[in-house]
């Protein structure tokens, strides 16, 4: 079984979680699998985690390679659990809200605990923990080879995919589930099956992302 090592905690964010700020009761060992480890672009490592980040990592069986990825899919998870808090902030202003007509006991509650809820929910997503230091050494110190595609160098995969998302105009999110499920060495074949079938709803990615072959 491989140790994962644990980061260093600014005294700043103790007992905070790495994902999202709320109270870290855990760990999450990232990889979370023994067999994903090999693939990791850095050494495995243990990140202070609040049981919710830790029961949604568990639920999905993401393939990450980085942690930068891996918190990218947790942050998008997160968000779509909370979307009904942060429309609050899509669809109001907190003076809006304040000045709001609702009658009646329960729109009375709401009015009084939505923004609050939305500051929370927004919090969270925004949160970008701190930089990851192991024994006083970043993890640049310890990261394997980044990727590579078409003569560019990036970091790791989750950057290649953000870079040619814009480049191309396709949604990262999309380009993403694509790369998952045919695996990173397929990058170019993933950019061309969305640019084919480009998504045009959300609701739609996906029955797109299954007629990838």
């Amino acid at each position: 079984m491989t140790d994962h090592a644990a980061i260093d905690v600014p005294f700043s964010f103790r007992h905070q979680c790495w994902f999202c700020a709320e109270p870290s009761k855990q760990s999450l060992n990232f990889p979370l699998h023994e067999d994903e480890i090999a693939l990791c672009e850095h050494i495995p490592l243990q990140l202070p985690c609040c049981p919710e980040c830790l029961s949604i990592a568990k639920q999905h069986k993401w393939s990450t390679t980085h942690f930068d990825m891996f918190r990218s899919k947790l942050k998008k998870a997160l968000a779509l659990r909370y979307k009904k808090h942060l429309d609050i902030g899509n669809n109001w202003t907190k003076e809006e809200l304040e000045q709001s007509e609702f009658n009646g006991k329960a729109f009375e509650g709401f009015k009084k605990s939505a923004w609050m809820m939305f500051e929370i929910a927004q919090g969270r997503m925004e949160f970008q923990g701190w930089p990851i230091i192991v024994n006083g050494l970043e993890i640049s110190a310890f990261t394997q080879p980044s990727f590579s595609f078409d003569g560019e160098e990036f970091p790791h995969l989750e950057a290649a995919v953000q870079e040619y998302a814009k480049r191309f105009q396709i949604n990262p999110a999309y380009l993403s589930a694509v790369v998952d499920k045919i695996g990173s060495t397929r990058f170019s074949a993933a950019i061309r099956h969305c640019r084919i079938h480009p998504l045009d709803e959300p609701e739609d990615l996906a029955l797109l992302v299954s007629l990838v072959n």
